[in-house]
């Protein structure tokens, strides 16, 4: 599930319109949350599409990281059985 939120802020350090994209995503059980700030619309959607697209590869791989050294354990413990 994925909820996107887009707004156009002010930011008293910036001049100028500065557009805001929040994307909250729920996937695998685990919730991925990403701000973009910019001064364009499109810009700031982008930003946050890849941002939130980099942690969620990321998290995928941590997991399969996971997964294959508790496989190659178990793996090893039978072998040590038999």
């Amino acid at each position: 599930m994925a909820e996107v939120e887009l707004a156009k802020t002010t930011s008293h350090h910036k001049s100028g319109d500065i557009f805001k994209a929040e994307i909250n995503i729920t996937y695998m059980g685990r919730q991925f949350y990403v701000v973009a700030e910019k001064e364009d619309l499109y810009s700031a959607v982008d930003h946050a599409r890849d941002e939130a697209e980099r942690e969620i590869v990321s998290n995928r791989k941590k997991y399969l990281t996971t997964f294959r050294r508790g496989a190659g354990k178990i793996k090893n413990f039978i072998k040590k059985l038999y």
